[in-house]
């Protein structure tokens, strides 16, 4: 049941980001670099909470979910950065996300934790369709790393 919390609160955040990232723009919320540098700064969090949590309690099924979320949430920031504002050239969105998810591959083989692997995956893949679905070629390229 823990783990199953877990992962329902992973998809909440991961929801509430992209709802963060796009909504918001369409609804003049917050100006883009704000709602971008938020979704990263809350992917920072959310990792080093992991790491705090995991420090108290190695055992703890919230660790590797809250890292998930944390690598899922940098990797949809990048997107924005990319896709959404230009504000990196695609090759640099590429290997940034590719660095991301290399973190949260890392990661999850340093926990021995599929969780982190699979969230963060497939949270990034669902929600960047989303979140680029108007530059559907970087989009792609984003989506393959």
């Amino acid at each position: 049941m823990p783990r199953l919390l877990a992962l329902v609160g992973a998809g909440v955040t991961l929801i509430g980001v992209a709802f963060l990232l796009v909504l918001a723009a369409q609804y003049g919320m917050f100006g883009p670099l704000a709602r971008t540098l938020s979704a990263a700064a809350l992917a920072i969090v959310l990792v080093g909470l992991a790491f705090l949590v995991r420090a108290r309690d190695p055992k703890n099924v919230g660790a590797p979910i809250l890292a998930a979320t944390g690598v899922a949430a940098g990797y949809l920031s990048v997107v924005t950065a990319t896709v959404i504002y230009a504000w990196l050239p695609p090759i640099l969105g590429v290997v940034l996300a590719a660095l991301i998810g290399l973190g949260g591959m890392v990661l999850a083989r340093l926990w021995s934790n599929q969780w982190v692997a699979l969230i963060s995956v497939l949270g990034s893949l669902v929600l960047a369709a989303y979140i680029g679905s108007a530059e559907p070629v970087v989009t792609a390229g984003l989506m393959l790393v």
